[in-house]
């Protein structure tokens, strides 16, 4: 039988509703989903209860309130699975997981907060016990309420530029997609000073590097996406440089930048050299090829100006990259754990955090 220190009940508008052994009636819009349901937010109140400080008044009211109302938004969060969730809430280590994260949004009642740890609480929830998955995942619940918006823009903002690469931009409209919709959101809440980054690197979010070995913006895209920043090269120079050219015409088009020019149609020279092998091309014209391929590949320069012609606000970006530490910053596990979970949650982009955290 279900312990009754949260008793279910239907309000005059059929709006089912929770009460809390202090008597509190918490309004509740979100379908629960049966008895398993019901069972997990008991428990997960139960540990709340024994272990948050005992508050006066209001901020006592208060503080129950946003507990259970992070733990009803974990029930009700897309694809969470409540069987699997009740079972790992019989784990001490999920249990204290849920009122760490329950405990940092009684504080603050910040709902950008909540809507991170509840993604956080997913993620935490399918990881194995034990795995550097679920140890960053930990860490990362106890570190966002430490941090400000800008500040989790920052390591968001970094994150999407240096740990992304999306393969389905194969061109030019589909990055100025990218850029517009998975990057440059989170430039205006960027903090740019000083104290923001000593502080990331203080929650163990960053390192700081020093020296001059700092890749700036547009080396860092022209890498990512080589293929996307070519100059290209006339008919006249593909003949001359490689000779007949009816085997290898499959992977050659217009250029993405340049009316007059053609350019091969592949991401990288790896995968130049693999497509141009299944269509038996002898290693010859390969090496010809792949040499063509990066040989007319853009410089920093033109790569930043194609990238300003691709959306003018990433000149912003280019002089906070420029003039900051930003450039600087390393993220760290716990970093990148925080920055997927934001920008999962800022651009709808789904992924999964064991990409970059075994």
């Amino acid at each position: 039988m279900i312990n009754d220190d949260i008793m279910k009940q239907e309000g005059g508008d059929g709006v089912e509703q929770y009460l809390s052994k202090s008597g509190m009636t918490i309004d509740k819009s979100i379908h629960m989903h049966g008895p398993d349901a019901v069972q997990v937010l008991n428990l997960a109140q139960k540990v709340f209860d024994l272990n948050y400080p005992k508050l006066l008044d209001d901020a006592a009211k208060l503080s129950e309130k946003r507990a259970v109302k992070l733990f009803c938004d974990l029930l009700n969060y897309p694809n969470i699975d409540i069987e699997n969730l009740k079972k790992k809430l019989a784990e001490p280590a999920m249990q204290i997981s849920v009122f760490e994260a329950q405990k940092q949004y009684a504080k603050t009642g910040d709902d950008d907060l909540e809507t991170l740890l509840v993604e956080i609480l997913s993620q935490r929830a399918n990881a194995e016990e034990r795995s550097l998955e679920q140890i960053v995942l930990d860490e990362a619940i106890n570190v966002t309420s430490k941090l400000t918006r800008g500040q989790i823009a920052i390591l968001t903002l970094i994150f999407a530029i240096t740990r992304i690469r999306r393969l389905d931009d194969d061109n030019v409209e589909k990055l100025k997609n990218s850029i517009n919709n998975n990057i440059l959101i989170f430039l205006d809440e960027v903090a740019g000073d000083k104290s923001c980054y000593e502080h990331l690197e203080y929650a163990s979010c960053v390192s700081i590097m020093t020296g001059a070995n700092h890749k700036n913006v547009e080396e860092i895209f022209r890498l990512i996406y080589p293929g996307l920043f070519s100059n290209g090269f006339t008919e006249e120079r593909l003949l001359a440089e490689i000779g007949c050219v009816d085997e290898i015409k499959f992977i050659i088009s217009k250029s993405l930048h340049f009316d007059d020019k053609l350019q091969f149609m592949v991401m990288t020279e790896d995968v130049l050299r693999v497509e141009l092998k299944l269509k038996k091309v002898s290693e010859e014209k390969i090496n010809k090829c792949c040499e063509l391929f990066k040989s007319t590949l853009m410089n920093n320069i033109q790569a930043k100006k194609a990238l300003i012609d691709i959306n003018s606000n990433m000149d912003k970006l280019f002089e906070l990259w420029k003039n900051t530490q930003l450039r600087q910053l390393r993220l760290s596990s716990v970093g990148i754990a925080i920055a997927h979970t934001n920008y999962v949650q800022k651009t709808g982009v789904k992924s999964d955090l064991s990409t970059w955290i075994k």
